[in-house]
C-alpha cells in the first residue's frame, strides 16, 4: 500500500512540468516530492522512479530504510540502479558507496569517475553525509541500447526528509554539468510562463504565456500512454476544442519557437 501510494503522488506531478532545452531534457518535480522516513513502516521502495528512454521501465528509483540495529536507530536513504545487475547503470561516487554530492557547474561527462554500484547511499545514521548542506545535484550515467544518457538530479535532505526536486539529462556526448537545463539555469525568457486553464477542463482549455513575443504554436494531446489523440496549431490565449475527447488524463505538448514544454490535465 505505502509503495502503490508513493507511486500514485509521483505519476500525478511527474508530467506536470517537462522542458527540452537544446539537448538536454528537463523534468520539474511540481510540487516538489517529499518522502519521510518512518520507523513504524521502516522501508519504502521504488521511489521517483526514473524512465531515460520512455519505455515504461525504470532506470534509477530512490529508497530508504529506518529501523533499529541492536537496539539503536539506523536509517540510511539511497538513490539506486535498475536492474541490479547491470553494469551500464553507474554513479559519481566517493569511497563508502556515498554518492559525490555535487555544486551547480560540475562536469557529468565520459571524464569523470563513475561506479556500478547498485544502490550507493546519499546519508545514513553513521556518517551525517548530506544533512545541512542543502540543496545537491547527484549524477547518474546509463546505456541504454547503445546510447549513453549522462544527468543530474537536484534533491536536498533535512530532519529525515527526502525532497527531490527536479532532473535532467542528455544524450550529447559531450555530458553536461550538474544543473545544466534546470530552473536555475534557464532564465524565466526562455521558458516563459505557460498557464493551462481551466484544470480539470470541459469542452475547451486554453494555453498561455504572456512572456512569449511569438504566439503561435503546435501542441500535442497525448495519454498517459504517450499515444496522440489530438493535435494542431493555437495560439496562446486561443480556446482549443476537447469536446470529442474521452474523459481522463492527458498531457498536452506545446513546441513554441524551439522550446517544448509539457503540462498534465484532467478532462471531465
Amino acid at each position: 500500500m505505502q509503495k502503490r501510494l508513493h507511486l500514485l503522488i509521483l505519476h500525478s506531478f511527474l508530467f506536470l512540468g517537462y522542458l527540452s532545452y537544446g539537448q538536454v531534457t528537463y523534468y520539474d518535480a511540481n510540487p516538489d516530492y517529499s518522502t519521510t522516513l518512518n520507523p513504524v513502516i521502516e522501508s519504502a521502495d521504488n521511489l521517483f522512479p526514473i524512465d531515460l528512454n520512455n519505455d515504461g521501465t525504470r532506470e534509477f528509483y530512490f529508497r530508504w530504510d529506518d529501523f533499529e540495529v541492536f537496539g539503536n536507530e539506523s536509517w540510511f536513504v539511497h538513490f539506486c540502479a535498475n536492474p541490479v545487475s547491470d553494469p551500464s547503470r553507474q554513479f559519481m561516487l566517493i569511497p563508502g558507496n556515498y554518492h559525490n554530492l555535487l555544486v551547480s557547474g560540475t562536469p557529468i561527462n565520459a571524464s569523470a569517475s563513475w561506479a556500478s554500484n547498485w544502490d550507493p547511499t546519499i546519508d545514513d545514521s553513521f556518517v551525517n553525509h548530506f544533512q545541512g548542506l542543502g540543496d545537491r545535484y547527484l549524477a547518474f550515467k546509463a546505456v541504454i541500447s547503445g546510447t549513453t544518457y549522462y544527468g543530474w538530479v537536484l534533491i536536498a535532505f533535512a530532519n529525515k526528509t527526502l525532497t527531490i526536486k527536479e532532473y535532467a539529462y542528455t544524450t550529447n556526448t559531450a555530458g553536461l554539468t550538474a544543473g545544466q537545463g534546470g530552473s536555475l539555469g534557464l532564465t524565466e525568457n526562455s521558458i516563459g510562463q505557460v498557464v493551462l486553464s481551466p484544470n480539470p477542463v470541459g469542452n475547451i482549455l486554453v494555453i498561455d504565456n504572456k512572456d512569449k513575443a511569438q504566439p503561435l504554436f503546435s501542441y500535442q494531446i497525448l495519454d498517459m500512454g504517450g499515444k496522440t489523440i489530438s493535435e494542431g496549431k493555437s495560439s496562446y490565449g486561443e480556446a482549443i476544442t476537447t469536446d470529442n475527447i474521452p474523459c481522463g488524463n492527458y498531457l498536452i505538448r506545446v513546441d513554441n519557437d524551439g522550446i517544448t514544454f509539457t503540462k498534465k490535465f484532467i478532462k471531465l
